[in-house]
């Protein structure tokens, strides 16, 4: 029994750690800073930002840090317990992407991304851009060349 509750334990804490990561909140301004980066899959970054903007409960704009989104309650919903209202919602979330097969993640993806502003998607897919222009030369690729249409390999 006490392993049981030692490994529920460590479980709980893991999953809390890796929660507390992907954001802060702002006690004194009632507001969540996201670090979208810490979501690894694109799709997940989409559906979860995707979520938010159409959420009535929340408003969220991008910060001057691409990457970052800042999250404050609507005016209509003026939330006094934020970081609740949002862990809540985060969990719900990805329960529901979770659920989702790869066809409904590849067919809902680009509703998702279509529906968010341009300076969302742009922000929210960032260090993707930054690491594919690092290794846009040959010598510099991870984990080997591919071809984007300039270098010419011999026949």
């Amino acid at each position: 029994m006490f392993l049981f509750f030692l490994t529920f334990s460590l479980f709980i804490s893991a999953k809390a750690q890796e929660f507390g990561n992907l954001y802060s909140f702002d006690k004194i301004h009632n507001r969540i800073e996201l670090d979208i980066t810490k979501i690894s899959r694109i799709e997940h970054r989409t559906h979860i930002l995707y979520s938010i903007c159409n959420d009535a409960r929340f408003k969220i704009s991008t910060s001057k840090n691409d990457g970052i989104f800042m999250i404050i309650p609507s005016k209509r919903d003026n939330i006094t317990n934020l970081k609740n209202v949002f862990d809540n919602f985060y969990n719900e979330e990805l329960e529901v992407y979770n659920s989702m097969t790869k066809e409904e993640l590849g067919d809902s993806y680009s509703e998702w991304k279509s529906e968010l502003p341009e300076e969302m998607v742009a922000s929210m897919m960032m260090d993707y851009y930054v690491h594919n222009r690092d290794n846009s030369h040959c010598a510099d690729a991870d984990p080997f060349c591919t071809d984007n249409g300039i270098y010419e390999f011999p026949a």
